[in-house]
């Protein structure tokens, strides 16, 4: 029979297996999530339907709501797993192209994908020791606003949900002054990409609409 759990079952859960820690209770979870989206997304089924098996999984979840100062400070809010498909298919991630997601988080955006022909990047300690328990070519742990300098022009796809938020102090790319966070990590992945490669990035934490349901600049 299917056990349906919410957010107190799974902590006592864990507490079986000595994990007391809320927080990695989560992040655990979430690594739950990535295995079977991606046991979903690489099955023989037609798109539709491993799109819709991903839409049930997410209406099945856990809340998992829990929020520290860590994941506060690094603006981790984690990508729904039908969207991390939908980018995925969206680079052909399913077709065997080599793929970059710099702010890998626990996997979520790279399901749709094949696990050896993708290198992912984490900062956070807990998440990046999940992304080691997954089958990528390569696991960093290199900060996002930097330049991958060995990666340049290297991979057919980038795909990223970076962090949104602003900079202690603006950087230059070429003669352009980037004020945020999400503007900078996007254009150090784009630089891993290939000039005829594929790249989903979702971007515009602080997107504000009008009353008629257009965006304002």
């Amino acid at each position: 029979a299917t056990v349906h759990h919410n957010k107190r079952s799974v902590e006592k859960l864990a507490t079986t297996f000595g994990i007391h820690d809320k927080n990695l209770v989560k992040e655990l979870t979430e690594l739950a999530i990535v295995r079977r989206a991606r046991a979903i997304a690489t099955s023989p089924e037609d798109n539709k339907d491993k799109f819709q098996e991903i839409v049930e999984l997410y209406h099945s979840q856990v809340n998992l709501s829990h929020r520290t100062s860590q994941s506060v400070l690094l603006q981790q809010y984690s990508t729904p797993a039908p969207i991390g498909f939908l980018a995925g298919i969206f680079v052909r991630a399913d077709k065997g192209v080599s793929i970059f997601e710099p702010s890998a988080g626990n996997g979520l955006l790279t399901i749709a994908g094949i696990e050896q022909n993708i290198v992912v990047n984490e900062i956070d300690s807990v998440r990046n020791a999940n992304l080691h328990t997954q089958g990528f070519k390569a696991v960093l742990k290199q900060d996002a606003t930097k330049p991958f300098s060995e990666f340049r022009n290297k991979f057919d796809a980038v795909i990223t949900n970076p962090p949104f938020g602003t900079l202690d102090s603006e950087v230059m790319y070429d003669t352009f002054p980037i004020k945020t966070l999400d503007h900078l990590m996007a254009l150090r992945a784009l630089d891993t990409m290939k000039d005829n490669g594929k790249a989903a990035i979702i971007i515009g934490g602080h997107t504000q609409w009008d009353e008629k349901g257009r965006i304002q600049s």
